[in-house]
């Protein structure tokens, strides 16, 4: 038979309201997969069922390319190419 988890995490980054989160009929090879893993990692179930969420949400590395370009974008054609170059040889020839 399964196990029931039930974890309070952060609702926003100031960690100061919390949300509870019950999971049911979790089977069982899972749990104790995470009680060993909780174990090793030197923490409560609660907590590594808290970092194994946190991690599962972490931008993928295609998600952080897609945020990059999507900066990029947004400065496309501000900078004319070389003016930084040419900015640092004015502020030095100044001196």
């Amino acid at each position: 038979m399964g196990g029931i988890i039930s974890v309070s995490v952060p609702a926003d980054s100031l960690e100061a309201a919390m949300a509870d989160f019950l999971v049911r009929n979790i089977p069982e090879h899972v749990l104790e997969r995470l009680r060993e893993r909780a174990a090793r990692n030197g923490r409560s179930l609660q907590a590594e069922v808290q970092a194994t969420l946190a991690a599962s949400v972490k931008p993928s590395r295609e998600e952080w390319l897609a945020r990059l370009r999507a900066h990029d974008a947004m400065f496309e054609g501000r900078f004319p190419e070389g003016a930084a170059v040419e900015l640092i040889r004015e502020t030095r020839d100044e001196r």
